[in-house]
């Protein structure tokens, strides 16, 4: 049980790493759209195995290893793009589209 709260918490930090980089309003992106609800399909199965309403063994750990090597991978890119400038547009008083017109960047998925 422990390996499955670990991949819980997994699943979890990264659908929160997402909500908070992209915000929980819907993205025009059918990629990102996609693995969030993969996501949170995975939270259900997860709980559902903890609370006992699931088979552990139906979890796919493969699957998830994937989805959170995708989930991690999207992170060190946008990272790697926006490191330096999104650690100074963050303690800048500037509005984002602001900062994101200036540096002719777009941090939306799909741009």
């Amino acid at each position: 049980m422990r390996s499955i709260n670990a991949r819980g918490r997994q699943v979890k930090e990264l659908l929160a790493w997402a909500d908070g980089e992209f915000g929980t309003e819907p993205v025009n992106d059918r990629r990102f759209v996609s693995w969030r609800d993969e996501g949170e399909a995975l939270i259900e199965q997860l709980a559902g195995v903890i609370h006992g309403d699931a088979d552990p063994s139906a979890v796919d750990d493969g699957r998830i290893r994937a989805w959170v090597a995708l989930g991690r991978e999207t992170e060190r890119a946008l990272q790697r793009r926006y490191g330096p400038i999104g650690r100074r547009a963050q303690t800048s008083d500037r509005p984002a589209e602001s900062i994101e017109e200036a540096l002719g960047t777009d941090r939306s998925p799909d741009g």
